[in-house]
């Protein structure tokens, strides 16, 4: 029992290394001649684009982890725990800080590590998490016992000169990647720092890059000047100052002027040589992305994360995905064992009185992006083993065409009429040919041709008067006659037909005044015109 007893203290007592303290390794050591890796260094990286956009694909997926404990093959979302209202809590709390705070976190990756101190609200009788007041990590140390961080001591305070030392849980610490169990972690800029400074430093790829285009928009320039002086409105100017002056010029994009003299041997004493550039500069283009590419690796970003270069299945490209999200993973279970031991063991010791077991898991974030991409192709079985983009657009019905309104009838209700102006005007040409109710064929201009047809068709004017719903074309002459009686209102009805008549006889023709009054009237065009005349008798 002795023996047991012996081995369970030294098991369960402290660490034996805890005032272990690693060999100090020194970033600004390079084996090239790199700038010092520092914090100024690394304000300096974030100004490149890539950078940027690499520090947030890596924080992306953290931040859309979904919190849930496994049962089988299913995911319950939630935290386990023996009591409900514990896990609730939890819940909430790790909640709330994934909305509001978890980027201030996060910023570890940048500087190396990352520290806030938090703040607390009273809700329903509880101690809950209001927020975290973060601060920079050059302003932040770590305060350590028996090998582990318990505090936080704040610098520049009071005027920059005082300091403040806050235990858990009333301050938050993380370490990015921390090497040998230290404290302070190491920046993931730092695997980006060698191809960051072959593109920005001097005389690097963007230098070169904005040196050629330079160069090409203006073009540099020899110029060859004859040596003496140039009198200039009665001043001797050296040749050598001309010369420059032209060269400026160029430089500026301007036009130069010259004296044109020349030798005895007929050469030009004065001669410009324009520079010439790269018939294919693909090269000088390319060395930047090229070196985009490298910081992205250098991030720990696999090629086919970010970009789509590769011709591969997108079997093949779940491979850099995998493994991206299960570095992801790695990180994603550092920073929930942060705030849970950190925050969230403490605030439920205080709430309930005594330590409440419970448990925060999180989906696989590989799962959860499979899970994202198949719900973006519609839930399909397959949609999973498909990329992610836009899909080709499944072909429509096509809506049901109603018949025009010109073939609706025939005159005087002759279904045969019908069918066969129906039949006519079936050409999809420019023209249609049209047959009127007296046998007369006409062309008219087809107002489908060139148009896209939709499901709703509108009428013109005349398709209006002479189709269903409107004037029908037997009742088309009696219209125009009540037309030209309103332009009378002292007649009556009596005296109607009579005034009408003798109103036919006096005045030629009555059916061209007719016409002409209706198309008037009606803005009709030179077609609609033809076609009202030909559906219109004495």
């Amino acid at each position: 029992m002795a023996m047991f007893s012996k081995l369970r203290s030294l098991l369960l007592g402290k660490p034996k290394t805890g005032d272990y303290r690693p060999f100090p390794v020194h970033h600004f050591t390079h084996i090239r001649d790199l700038p010092l890796f520092t914090f100024h260094t690394i304000r300096h990286m974030l100004i490149d684009p890539t950078i940027r956009l690499g520090m947030a694909m890596r924080m992306a997926p953290l931040c859309q982890a979904e919190f849930a404990f496994q049962q089988g093959k299913e995911w319950i979302p939630g935290v386990q725990a023996d009591r409900e209202d514990v896990a609730k809590f939890v819940h909430k709390q790790i909640k709330r800080i994934w909305k509001f705070e978890l980027h201030k976190i996060l910023t570890a990756q940048v500087w190396g590590w990352s520290a806030a101190e938090v703040t607390y609200r009273l809700v329903d009788k509880r101690v809950e998490v209001d927020g975290l007041l973060h601060r920079h990590a050059f302003d932040v140390r770590a305060l350590r016992s028996d090998g582990e961080v318990k505090g936080v001591r704040f610098d520049r305070l009071g005027g920059g000169v005082g300091n403040v030392s806050l235990r858990m849980p009333k301050a938050i610490w993380h370490a990015y990647d921390p090497e040998a169990e230290s404290p302070y972690g190491t920046s993931a800029l730092r695997g980006a720092h060698s191809p960051w400074a072959d593109k920005w430093l001097d005389g690097a790829a963007l230098d070169t890059r904005r040196l050629f285009a330079h160069k090409d928009a203006y073009g540099g320039v020899d110029i060859a000047y004859p040596t003496g002086h140039m009198n200039v409105d009665g001043v001797e100017i050296p040749n050598r100052d001309i010369a420059r002056e032209m060269g400026e010029q160029l430089n500026a994009g301007g036009v130069t002027n010259r004296p044109s003299q020349y030798d005895t041997n007929g050469k030009p004493l004065w001669e410009i040589t324009r520079a010439t550039v790269p018939a294919n500069p693909a090269h000088i283009f390319d060395y930047p992305k090229q070196l985009d590419d490298e910081m992205l690796r250098g991030l720990e970003i696999p090629d086919d994360v970010v970009t789509s270069q590769g011709t591969g299945a997108w079997q093949g490209k779940q491979v850099p995905m995998q493994a991206f999200f299960c570095n992801a993973d790695r990180w994603l279970a550092q920073v929930v064992r942060v705030v849970v031991t950190q925050i969230l063991e403490d605030l439920v010791m205080l709430n309930w009185g005594k330590a409440e077991e419970f448990e925060v898991a999180t989906k696989p974030l590989a799962l959860q992006a499979m899970e994202q991409i198949k719900a973006a192709e519609g839930g399909d079985e397959g949609a999973a083993q498909q990329p992610p983009g836009p899909q080709q657009a499944q072909p429509q019905p096509a809506a049901p065409q109603r018949p025009p309104f010109t073939a609706a009838r025939g005159r005087n209700g002759d279904e045969g009429a019908t069918q066969q102006q129906q039949a006519q005007q079936q050409s999809s040409g420019p023209f249609i040919t049209v047959r009127g109710p007296n046998g007369k064929i006409f062309q008219r201009r087809n107002p489908r041709f060139g148009r896209q047809q939709l499901g709703l068709d509108e009428p013109n004017m005349a398709e209006m008067l002479v189709g269903e719903g409107a004037v029908q074309a037997a009742h088309l002459v009696d219209a125009g006659r009540r037309l030209l009686m309103s332009m009378h209102p002292e007649s009556n009805g009596t005296t109607r037909k009579r005034r009408m008549r003798k109103r036919k006889i006096e005045v030629q023709p009555t059916r061209q005044e007719l016409l002409n009054h209706a198309s008037q009237s009606l803005s009709l065009t030179a077609e609609e015109t033809e076609l009202l005349e030909t559906l219109t008798v004495e």
